[in-house]
């Protein structure tokens, strides 16, 4: 409806409006699954665009274009460490340096000192 109040160069006759309505309908609808509640902020988002980038009257298609993408990024808990599993680490660690034979600096003998 706020489309129309804008009165673009090609907007649908007011007499027609109701046929437009159903294209546009059947022209977004088909083959397509709308959730409202996932989808009713991307439908009032793609209007919003079109209200701000159209001069002339905008196609499905251009509606379609608008509309942000339902898919919501991937985003994992910071996973906070369990002492166990952090002293578990460290004596695998100091395991593996023994069989390598890696010193850590605490076995480093202290150097001779001048007399």
């Amino acid at each position: 409806m706020k489309l129309l109040t804008l009165s673009l160069d090609g907007h649908p006759p007011h007499d027609v409006f109701g046929g437009t309505l159903a294209a546009w309908t059947e022209a977004i609808c088909t083959d397509r699954v709308w959730d409202e509640q996932r989808d009713v902020h991307r439908f009032r988002k793609a209007f919003r665009t079109l209200m701000t980038t159209c001069d002339r009257w905008p196609t499905p298609k251009r509606f379609l274009d608008a509309l942000p993408s339902s898919v919501v990024p991937f985003r994992a808990k910071a996973k906070l460490e369990h002492e166990g599993s952090r002293e578990a680490r460290v004596r695998s660690f100091a395991d593996i340096r023994k069989t390598l034979g890696i010193r850590t600096p605490d076995d480093d003998p202290e150097p001779p000192r001048a007399a």
